[in-house]
Order: structure tokens, then sequence, then C-alpha cells
């Protein structure tokens, strides 16, 4: 840092970072953090979905970790909760498909179905 206009900018990023997991909003995004998630690239997601997020300048969007949801072969799963409407479940998530559901499902309002746990029913 070299003045502290620097560090008041840096504590900034980190506020607006801090209420992106804690705000209640219009969308709750819940990245499932366990071991298997994790170990699948569950972390790598989240950092993806929130610099999404960032990047659309979007608002009102609460981002949040769980832990395990019970079956790791679909890992990572992201779950996206919207008052009023069923919960939308994605499976085998990566950071282009982050990207995908956050334009699509958090912006556009419209779920991404191929990335659903619904899709991968025979």
């Amino acid at each position: 840092m070299k003045s502290l206009a620097e560090l008041e900018k840096v504590q900034q990023e980190v506020y607006r970072r801090i209420n992106l997991r804690t705000l209640k909003g219009s969308y709750t995004v819940s990245v499932a953090m366990d071991d298997c998630g994790m170990a699948a690239g569950a972390r790598q997601v989240l950092l993806t979905i929130l610099d999404e997020i960032d990047q659309q300048g979007l608002e009102n969007i609460r981002v949040v970790q769980t832990g395990c949801l019970g079956d790791c072969k679909l890992e990572p799963v992201v779950e996206i909760f919207q008052e009023g409407h069923p919960k939308t479940t994605y499976i085998q998530m990566t950071e282009e498909k982050a990207r995908q559901i956050v334009k699509s499902h958090l912006v556009q309002h419209q779920v991404v179905e191929a990335f659903t746990i619904g899709s991968n029913k025979k």
C-alpha cells in the first residue's frame, strides 16, 4: 500500500465481498463446500460466481456456503433459491457453467435446464 486511498479501496472491496455472503437478497446462491465438493472444484466455482456477480453489477444476491448434500458424484453442486419459486439444483459445476448460470439464471431469470439435476434423469 502506498496511500490511504489505496487502503480504503481495498477495505471497500472486502466489505462488498462480505455483503455478498451475508445480506438477504432476491436470490440466495448456495455452494456445497464439503470435502468432496472442494476436491471436485467447488472453491473455484464459488469464486467464479462471486466474480461474475460483481462483473454483472448484480445486487441483492446472497452467496453462501453449505456442507455435504449427500451425492458426491454430482459435485460441485450449486443451489439457487428464490422466494416463491422452487429451488434449482445445478450439478457437476465448472467455472464456465458458473458464469453461464449467473448470466442466465440471475440476470435473465432463466434456469439453465441442461445443468440441473433433473436433466440427468433418464
